[in-house]
């Protein structure tokens, strides 16, 4: 009897160090409690036995048994001091099992918080990648069968050699390879704007952007009337917007090495549109794209220099980008 008493105590105890720092840490308060309260049980169980072994009742009362000596006298305890002992130890057992049932519960309730809580991490960068990368998060985007020369450029070297790196400093324009390579891209039908005013001209070009993000489809229409709305209006308050998304044609496209062109030009010809923290910002990730990480890490530093006041968006992006390019 004693030694099964003995073998519950030691996994009592032994359950008890097991479990003791990992939901100190995780239940607070609450848990913190019934730990001290196993621990009193446990020194109460330990005293009940010491007690037991020296035939003494340890402050419980023997009601109706004759007096009990100590164990070197040879007398045996009473078979009533026993059986209070067994009782006492049985309800201490008891005890401790109803507290590591009620600790094995607050660890499953911390366990499911933490998945919902990691779904829930998942989920938000997964809507804040979306809202990044609007163009680029439709699979036909991504890989469009009608334009097979824009696939993403290889993977180059910070800088190849004769290659011209972006410089932007502050209160200076940007240099940057030029949109020249369009020329190279494959013959689309040819598009014109309608006649009218500027704002119906870049209603149309600008409609034909959406358009194509809408159906998924071939950005070449958009990509050559607002080339051309920029071109016939190039001083015109809405030049800017349309050059932005001249480059966004690109961007959606994965061309990266015109993307990054055409913003730019952007940034370097309409420096106070609004547009233009969103040009850096697509400049940069299109520099990262291209694996020129000093160009691109100088780019999103400029960003905000230049424009500190950009939407909390612009900035989100940007930081995302930074780390991921782990600009020092």
């Amino acid at each position: 009897m004693l030694s099964f008493r003995f073998l519950g105590a030691a996994l009592a105890a032994a359950l008890l160090t097991a479990t003791a720092p990992a939901l100190h840490a995780q239940t607070g308060t609450d848990t913190r409690a019934l730990i001290e309260r196993m621990d009193r049980l446990q020194r109460d169980m330990d005293v009940m036995q010491r007690n037991l072994a020296r035939g003494t009742t340890g402050g419980i009362p023997a009601a109706n048994s004759p007096p009990v000596m100590s164990p070197n006298t040879g007398v045996q305890p009473s078979s009533g001091f026993v059986e209070q002992t067994e009782v006492r130890i049985a309800a201490l057992e008891g005890q401790m099992r109803d507290l590591t049932g009620r600790l094995e519960e607050a660890l499953n309730r911390v366990a499911q918080a933490t998945q919902r809580l990691d779904r829930l991490v998942g989920d938000v960068d997964f809507r804040l990648n979306k809202l990044e990368q609007p163009g680029a998060a439709t699979p036909a985007a991504q890989a469009p069968a009608a334009a097979p020369a824009q696939a993403a450029a290889p993977a180059a070297p910070v800088v190849a050699p004769g290659q011209q790196r972006i410089v932007l400093t502050p209160g200076s324009p940007a240099t940057a390879p030029q949109p020249a390579q369009a020329a190279a891209a494959p013959a689309a039908a040819a598009v014109q704007l309608p006649a009218g005013p500027p704002e119906t001209q870049y209603e149309f070009a600008y409609g034909l952007y959406q358009q194509a993000v809408q159906d998924r489809g071939d950005f070449g229409g958009a990509e050559q009337a607002l080339r051309s709305f920029v071109t016939a209006n190039g001083s015109h308050r809405l030049a800017g917007d349309a050059q932005y998304w001249l480059g966004e044609t690109f961007y959606a496209r994965r061309d990266w090495t015109n993307a990054a062109g055409a913003f730019a030009e952007q940034f370097r010809r309409f420096p106070q549109n609004a547009k233009a923290p969103d040009a850096l910002l697509r400049l940069g990730q299109s520099l990262g794209q291209l694996n020129r990480k000093q160009d691109a890490c100088g780019t999103l530093g400029e960003l905000d220099r230049r424009y500190p006041n950009a939407t909390q968006s612009i900035k989100i992006a940007a930081t995302r980008e930074r780390t991921r390019l782990q600009c020092g």
